[in-house]
């Protein structure tokens, strides 16, 4: 149940656990089926065209602002995309450090950052 109360998820994957679950909500299974399939399928279109646009910004930016600044942002002509920012990769640290999603938007400087020279 907790994998269907996703944020971003549109509907369950399966058709068939989709229905149980409008069911046992006691949710008319039509047209809410139809609505919820529409909106994923939807929802799937517009990240498609989002990379796509992105891929054209980084393709068309000034890198050497990137080199000299560290970091890039780009915004897109897209409604409701907020921008982009990409950073240069300063080191790869020999270890794994699990960051959570909701850390990994928000821009702050990292508590053990040193030059590791």
């Amino acid at each position: 149940m907790i994998a269907w109360t996703e944020p971003m998820l549109g509907r369950p994957q399966s058709n068939r656990d989709f229905e149980l679950l409008l069911q046992w909500l006691e949710l008319p299974v039509h047209p809410t089926y139809e609505h919820a399939t529409a909106l994923q399928r939807k929802r799937a279109q517009a990240s498609v065209r989002i990379a796509e646009q992105l891929e054209q910004a980084f393709g068309a930016a000034d890198m050497s602002a990137l080199e000299r600044d560290g970091y890039l942002r780009l915004e897109l002509e897209a409604r409701g995309f907020r921008g982009i920012r990409a950073t240069r990769v300063l080191s790869i640290a020999p270890y794994v450090e699990i960051i959570s999603r909701h850390e990994v938007r928000i821009l702050t400087k990292h508590r053990g950052a040193k030059w590791l020279e």
